[in-house]
């Protein structure tokens, strides 16, 4: 596709973990906490990154047959140990605030859609300040179908009332970008190196800035 200028769009949909903060420790240390309390060996956390963690506790261990209360007692396991990490350590991007800032004084429309449960979503939301720059946010608590399906993405569209056409997501995870793609968006990745040959996506960008700087933005 012909790279359109930001003023091309009129809504900014930002991923938030590998997007915005760096949670993936956080995450990958609490999902190995979980696997070791079951007793199995689970996967690398970039093979399930992008998912709902209920999804991701029920695929991984479906050959334990586990009942729907075991697995919601495993999914708050996991989740509680997520949020411990997360309060402990500095997971903010450096360019995250800056790059929403810049976003906000240009009037772009931003809003936020991610996989991560509404506690993981408050805490982060904290640290990034995000009332100051998001319109709307929606967590994997508030759709029963998480990415790679696009219903994060299509509840946020339809929800501003903006042409898909004119939405640009901004992902890190390979379901993200099959969830932006799903949702009929033009999506870039930042940060993880993954490409995907489709007429929407923009590309792969090392961060935010060289993302914004490529759309014909300086971040000051």
């Amino acid at each position: 596709m012909t790279l359109p200028h930001i003023d091309f769009f009129d809504l900014i949909i930002f991923d938030m973990d590998g997007v915005l903060i760096n949670s993936t420790p956080c995450h990958a240390q609490a999902f190995a906490d979980l696997w070791q309390k079951i007793g199995i060996e689970g996967p690398q956390y970039e093979q399930i990154a992008g998912q709902k963690t209920i999804d991701a506790v029920a695929s991984v261990t479906a050959p334990l047959h586990p009942s729907e209360r075991q697995i919601q007692e495993w999914v708050e396991f996991k989740q509680q140990r997520a949020l411990e990490y997360l309060a402990k350590m500095p997971i903010v991007y450096e360019d995250s605030i800056p790059a929403l800032e810049w976003l906000t004084r240009s009037g772009k429309l931003i809003a936020l859609g991610t996989s991560a449960s509404g506690r993981s979503t408050r805490l982060a939301m904290k640290k990034l300040n995000g009332e100051k720059y998001f319109s709307l946010v929606v967590t994997g608590d508030d759709v029963a179908n998480g990415k790679p399906a696009p219903e994060v993405y299509n509840r946020i569209i339809n929800s501003m009332q903006v042409n898909p056409g004119k939405t640009l997501v901004i992902e890190d995870s390979a379901s993200g970008i099959q969830a932006a793609l799903a949702a009929n968006a033009s999506v870039a990745v930042v940060r993880s190196g993954l490409t995907v040959h489709h007429p929407n996506f923009l590309g792969s960008f090392e961060n935010l800035f060289s993302l914004l700087s490529f759309l014909g933005l300086t971040v000051e």
